[in-house]
């Protein structure tokens, strides 16, 4: 019995199954009846007669008892069996749920792009009521285009807009996600993609799983995918699954997304980068195939290329009007912001009465602006950094154009700095220019730093810089228009002369004097702080990632650490024939080349070491021609570049392999190795094997499936690839990274694939029996398919670099041109019929007296005949 309530009292705390529960029941029957039984006969006497006095009923019940507890026992032990199962299959369950989550949670980290945005102040309270009001009537209009454009004159607030309305969506719980372009700072479309596919998994559920299964299906996914590929998958593919059951879904919960700045995309050259083009393409996907419950704004300047993308879509317009055109609203508004500013000005200092300077003035600023807020905002900034009569009659006694902010820019910078020496402006051009083309946000300190200029001469320009200057700790223009004004030395306004409006020359900031003076304080700051063991690691056998990131930052500052992962991406933006300071390039190679290495290696970048290397051969190559000292450099930076190409896995793994691996190993004939080796006796070397000489092979990319056909692009740098799963791909020559691709189109092998001349243009062939032409940036189908083939297509030859001899007569009327086959018969092509005659050829080359009437487009090939299409 005492066991039994053992039992009992613990196993009924978590007893569940209806089995083992009445068990439990019935034996507390029992138990009841076995107490009172002993305790019944324990009152007549002593618990040693207790036998004796027992009657033959007592018996009886005795042994019904003995049964009822051993049945029980084996019921119990059943219900116990089952119960424990039912547990274990819980405790599975909600193990494996575990498991899941955590799995999700992995691949989300793997797609989150740790995107931080500087945000720029939100519309003032009562401000911006009319433009507000219809982007919330269009976020509530589901039979409206699902694209919202707003467009505008620089300054006029687009980014604060985008800024308030994304805050307001939020608090409503139908925020997307907000993504701002910069021009500089890194903000690719493969950036936005990811930002937007990890905001979708990560606030909707319905996106969630499909966004999931992609990433489980591809664990290299962000290694072999395009943004615009990112895009398809994992963007517009889970929205277009959720829109199966959009039904059961709340109206006012749907998403909205903002990209904002898209004129700042592809930076200085955005309009012409493939980063643009890709993007404008994927937004023009968006407009046209998603639901209009998924909406999308976009912030932007009027360019060209912007507004032609958009004028081929449905879209709802939302242009802000300036100068001539601006709204009562907008004009509102900032008078607002003006009574606002001088408000908190007044504020801040004693002497100022409350309503200085007075409604006259107001208003006058207020006209002077005509819309343009950052104008405006300028204008204060200046005149709060001396609050009084001087800096305001600076401003409003000037005949100004109206909204002319870089004309207000001019006059900033002319007073500011007026009375700087030659020398003094020397130092503005070289600190302002690395702003201006630096490739991360700095602070004072770490530009004084990374230039070798004094932390006085640098606040002295922060200072005189102030107005235009966004607020915090690192050195950033507000606006992008101060870089356009600085950047742009004829820059005009109608009604103007260049002489009122253009940034004064000795202001003017040339990026490639600028990526020049940052070159050269680079590799004198490199030469400087870069030693052996900069991280002092104790072991080899510890690995990069291992380090802890706390030990790496004590080493490498943030100004070092920018050297050493840009300095390839300035030497390549220098002019044209530089005028490097060579002792500066000659010790780095000499003395500093594996300190640069091992310090890419523990910042876990050494990816862009061959790119860097390629850039500077590239620069030395040039002067070699008219410096024979160079020639030295060069031959030492091309066996660099072998050293890095054949080593890099082993150095990306861990830094002290350098020595310790891979310069035993180098080639006899490497003259880094040789050069280098005598500082590291210590290490192994080999007695036998040792190579002569880098293998001819340098590269080996491992491609997506079985490769049919391989071309190089014209400048070498790129390969293209075409396979049996259908897809072409654009390789880097050097990494062997995806740079483009997959293009999907063919429906069987890709069999053969080339470049056009000019590199923008691909021609693919396929067991398909289709050519198709491809834009090589974006992937689109520029021309084709070309498909009334009716056999496999094996080649196809660019026509301006023919494979046979080819000859024109022009003796012969409308005759453009022969070709010559293996088997020497002739072939001519007469355009009115398009065609070429009959001659059966295996394989030929076409070319037109004129290029220009038979091109590449044009051109299409097969076995046992050949065709010619014009491009409609």
């Amino acid at each position: 019995m005492s066991d039994t309530v053992g039992y009992i009292f613990d196993v009924n705390q978590f007893a569940t199954t209806a089995q083992l529960k009445t068990v439990i029941e019935e034996m507390k029957g029992s138990m009841q009846e076995a107490s009172e039984l002993v305790i019944d006969r324990d009152q007549r006497s002593h618990l040693k007669d207790a036998m004796s006095i027992l009657t033959s009923g007592d018996r009886t019940k005795i042994d019904d008892l003995k049964v009822r507890f051993t049945r029980f026992k084996e019921r119990f032990d059943r219900g116990v069996n089952v119960q424990t199962a039912e547990n274990v299959d819980i405790i599975k369950l909600q193990f494996e749920k575990f498991v899941s989550v955590q799995e999700e949670y992995t691949y989300l980290a793997k797609l989150d792009p740790q995107y931080t945005k500087s945000e720029p102040p939100r519309c003032l309270q009562g401000t911006r009521k009319d433009i507000l009001l219809k982007i919330r009537e269009w976020t509530n209009d589901f039979d409206a285009p699902n694209v919202l454009w707003i467009c505008a004159y620089p300054g006029a607030g687009k980014s604060t807009i985008a800024f308030t309305i994304a805050s307001e969506l939020e608090q409503s719980h139908r925020m997307g996600t907000i993504f701002a372009f910069d021009r500089k700072h890194g903000t690719s479309p493969s950036l936005l993609w990811r930002h937007v596919a990890f905001s979708l998994a990560h606030e909707y559920p319905d996106c969630r799983d499909h966004i999931i299964s992609t990433l489980k299906g591809n664990p290299s996914v962000f290694a072999n995918m395009t943004a615009t590929e990112i895009f398809h998958r994992l963007v517009a593919e889970p929205l277009r699954q959720w829109s199966s059951s959009l039904a059961n879904f709340p109206r006012e919960r749907f998403p909205v997304f903002v990209i904002d700045a898209l004129d700042e995309c592809g930076g200085i050259d955005g309009l012409s980068t493939r980063a643009r083009k890709e993007v404008l393409s994927d937004i023009t996907e968006w407009a046209t195939t998603l639901s209009s419950h998924f909406k999308l704004i976009v912030t932007s300047r009027v360019e060209n290329d912007i507004e032609r993308s958009f004028s081929k879509i449905s879209h709802q317009p939302l242009p802000i009007s300036t100068g001539d055109t601006v709204s009562p609203e907008s004009t509102r508004d900032i008078q607002q912001y003006i009574e606002y500013r001088f408000g908190e000005i007044a504020t801040d200092h004693e002497d100022l009465t409350p309503n200085w300077p007075g409604k006259d003035v107001v208003d006058d600023l207020t006209r002077r602006a005509s819309g343009v807020f950052i104008w405006a905002a300028t204008a204060l900034n200046y005149i709060e950094g001396f609050p009084g009569n001087t800096r305001l009659n600076d401003v409003k006694g000037l005949a100004l154009p109206p909204g002319d902010v870089h004309a207000l820019y001019r006059q900033v910078l002319t007073k500011s700095f007026s009375q700087w020496r030659p020398d003094e402006h020397a130092h503005f051009v070289k600190l302002v220019g690395a702003v201006v083309v630096s490739q991360v946000l700095l602070t004072q300190a770490e530009f004084a730093h990374l230039l070798n200029l004094d932390a006085i001469t640098v606040r002295n320009v922060y200072n005189g810089l102030r107005p235009v200057l966004a607020a915090g700790d690192t050195l950033r223009f507000a606006h992008q228009s101060f870089v356009d004004f600085l950047l742009r030395d004829t820059e005009t306004s109608i009604g103007n002369s260049v002489d009122d409006v253009s940034c004064p020359n000795i202001f003017h900031i040339d990026t490639a004097v600028a990526h020049h003076y940052l070159v050269e304080s680079m590799f004198r700051l490199m030469n400087e702080r870069l030693r052996f063991n900069i991280c002092n690691i104790k072991s080899s056998f510890m690995r990069n990632t291992a380090l802890p990131q706390s030990q790496v930052e004590n080493a490498i500052d943030r100004p070092l650490s920018y050297a050493c992962r840009f300095w390839g991406y300035h030497v390549e933006q220098m002019a044209r024939n530089p005028n490097m300071a060579l002792p500066h390039v000659t010790a780095f190679l000499r003395e500093k080349l594996l300190y640069w290495l091992e310090t890419l290696a523990v910042l876990g970048v050494v990816s862009t070491a061959a790119a860097a290397l390629a850039c500077l051969y590239t620069k030395l190559q040039v002067i070699e021609h008219t410096e024979q000292a160079v020639k030295e450099d060069v031959m030492m930076l091309k066996d660099a570049l072998k050293f890095v190409q054949y080593f890099a896995p082993a150095i990306a793994e861990s830094a002290p392999h350098i020595y310790i691996s891979s310069l035993p190993f180098a080639p006899r004939s490497s003259s880094i190795a040789s050069w280098y080796a005598h500082n590291f006796r210590g290490t192994m070397s080999l007695s036998c094997g040792q190579l002569p000489d880098w293998p001819a092979e340098q590269t080996v990319i491992h491609a997506h499936a079985l490769v049919k056909s391989v071309a190089f692009s014209p400048n070498g740098k790129q390969v293209v690839s075409g396979s049996h799963d259908h897809t072409i791909r654009i390789w880097d020559a050097e990494t062997g990274q995806v740079l483009a691709g997959p293009f999907n189109g063919h429906t069987n092998s890709v069999i053969s694939v080339a470049f056009s001349p000019d590199g923008k243009r691909l021609v693919s062939g396929s067991l398909d029996c289709t050519i198709r032409i491809w834009d090589s940036e974006t992937g689109q189908v520029m021309v084709g398919q070309f498909d009334r083939h009716e056999d496999k297509i094996r080649d196809a030859e660019d026509p301006r670099h023919p494979s046979f001899p080819f000859f024109t007569d022009q003796s012969v009327p409308n005759v453009h041109g022969w070709i010559k086959g293996p088997d020497d018969q002739l072939l001519f092509w007469v355009p009115n019929a398009h065609r070429l005659s009959l001659h059966r050829p295996s394989n030929v080359a076409v070319i037109g007296r004129n290029e220009t009437r038979l091109d590449f487009s044009r051109a299409v090939f097969g076995r046992d005949w050949a065709r010619c299409y014009t491009p409609s």
